[in-house]
């Protein structure tokens, strides 16, 4: 009994079955900012530290993520962030996104 328990159990782990969930945050930004970024690097540090036994986090960022100051670029990050079904989270960093 034991050793098809040993079995079942690594075929979990070599399945992914026991592997911790993942959850996928967007950080949206306006524009390149020093404040937008120092705050976005602070809420990543922040929730990494949180989550970090228990969930795997990653991060969706960077000049993808940037609407470069564009009102219809920042609505347009915004609307496939909200329709991405991988999405859990959205941080959204100035008045543009707001």
């Amino acid at each position: 009994m034991k050793m098809i328990s040993a079995a079942v159990l690594a075929g979990m782990i070599a399945t992914g079955a026991l592997a911790a969930p993942t959850v996928k945050i967007a950080i949206l930004q306006d524009g390149v900012s020093p404040y937008f970024q120092s705050m976005a690097a602070e809420v990543k540090q922040e929730i990494s530290l949180l989550l970090a036994d228990d969930w795997n986090v990653t991060f969706l960022d960077g000049p993808d993520w940037t609407g470069d100051w564009q009102p219809v670029r920042a609505g347009d990050l915004l609307r496939a962030a909200l329709e991405d079904p991988t999405v859990d989270l959205i941080y959204c960093g100035g008045l543009l996104l707001a």
